[in-house]
């Protein structure tokens, strides 16, 4: 003969054991709570919603479909959410833009690069990375999106004393290191010689020693006259890595570089 149900007489009344006088050990195959469910330990499959705080050591999986949790969450190991395809993470702000909503990634245990952190975005066969470095660099897929340098970065150099140039060979009157990215470059030089009928020349850009005319970078001026001149060249150079870049000096005759100023300003 099966157990007969315990039911109360009208729904919500009864109860087994008081908040004083609890029972020791409880096992059943089935619970289906309408209320509260309070328990300092809890094992198991839980299903419908939470309040209040959940402290202490989980272990298994934690499913959130169209519910809200608020407070924090410490977790040691992998966040999985949803199915990689059609599910996220979404955090919000709100009004308060000074104490909104924010997303920490921190990798200061990774052993290649300490401090490294990353999001990905995968779609099957393709896997891209959002990487952010301690050093302030963005990458994305490989390439800068911003790096320690911000667009508007201003560099300059110039030799430290008089560049002596031979008669028809190019020679690097100074250069500097730029990240990569995109620079506008500008090169400036004064020479000086006591030979008339001269042409003077310079040109911008990562070929060390190198002068050509009418090539990109490159600028020159021919006189009559002995005496001092100015000549100035400028570039667009786009660098996929650091890269050294060169103003380098040209006269069909011997002169001298009395003075030069190498700059660049990044602009993208």
């Amino acid at each position: 003969m099966a157990t007969r149900n315990i039911v109360p007489r009208a729904t919500g009344e009864g109860s087994i054991g008081t908040s004083a006088k609890t029972w020791g050990d409880g096992y059943f195959d089935d619970i289906t709570v309408t209320n509260d469910v309070t328990a300092s330990t809890f094992t198991g499959d839980l299903t419908g919603n939470v309040t209040g705080d959940v402290t202490g050591t989980a272990s298994g999986n934690l499913p959130l479909t169209g519910g809200t949790m608020t407070g924090s969450i410490s977790i040691d190991g992998v966040l999985a959410v949803g199915d990689n395809d059609t599910n996220g993470i979404s955090v919000y702000g709100g009004t308060d833009y000074t104490n909104g909503a924010w997303l920490a990634l921190c990798g200061k245990d990774n052993a290649t690069t300490p401090g490294l952190w990353r999001l990905q975005a995968r779609d099957g066969a393709n896997n891209v990375q959002l990487l952010g470095y301690p050093d302030g660099r963005l990458t994305w897929g490989g390439n800068n999106v911003l790096t320690n340098a911000t667009v508007g970065a201003y560099t300059s150099n110039s030799p430290g004393s008089a560049v002596s140039l031979t008669a028809n060979t190019a020679k690097n009157i100074t250069s500097m290191s730029l990240d990569k990215g995109t620079w506008l470059v500008i090169g400036k030089a004064y020479f000086s010689s006591n030979t008339a009928s001269r042409i003077y020349g310079i040109q911008v850009g990562t070929s060390s020693a190198t002068f050509t005319y009418n090539s990109s970078g490159s600028a020159a001026v021919q006189t009559s006259t002995t005496g001092n001149l100015a000549v100035q060249a400028m570039d667009i150079i786009v660098l996929a890595s650091t890269t050294t870049v060169y103003l380098c000096g040209f006269s069909n005759n011997s002169a001298t570089v009395t003075a030069a100023t190498l700059q660049a300003v990044r602009i993208v």
